[in-house]
């Protein structure tokens, strides 16, 4: 099935159905295309929270329901959008539709990269550029995950 007909369901109304498109865009895209590690790590984020609402671990979790879904419909709007038109995509998306075929990029990066890839201008100047801030960012994260982790340890 083509990108295109499966983010023709969106937008959803339920996590269950923000989790039915995305583990249909991870079936459906090959390998080498670098949305598939993005939308991989997503799902993965979206099952965790369609499970913990369920199980109740949120005070509101009604609240985080509904952020949810509007998170997970502004990546299917961007991604539609990216697929006509990269340029009228939310530039926070440009850089990961703009080198979603480069080769040299790892996975992780991909997968990084619609967290918060763009830099303050929000665009993206080559996938070289890419590929050194998606590194930089996961490097300097794991960092401060790391530092905060052992704060939290004392």
């Amino acid at each position: 099935m083509s990108l295109v007909r499966i983010l023709d369901r969106a937008p959803v109304d339920s996590i269950d159905d923000a989790i039915a498109i995305m583990k249909t865009i991870d079936e459906s895209l090959p390998d080498n295309d670098g949305v598939k590690w993005f939308n991989r790590l997503y799902l993965r984020v979206t099952v965790s929270v369609g499970t913990a609402v369920g199980s109740a671990k949120f005070n509101d979790p009604a609240f985080l329901t509904k952020l949810d879904v509007v998170f997970a419909n502004l990546y299917f709007s961007a991604l539609a959008t990216g697929l006509t038109d990269i340029g009228a995509a939310p530039s926070a998306w440009r850089p990961l539709l703009q080198a979603r075929n480069t080769a040299g990029i790892a996975r992780i990066q991909f997968a990084l990269a619609g967290m918060n890839t763009s830099d303050p201008s929000g665009e993206i100047r080559s996938p070289t550029n890419f590929a050194r801030r998606t590194t930089k960012v996961s490097t300097t994260s794991w960092s401060a995950l790391k530092r905060r982790s052992r704060r939290n340890s004392r």
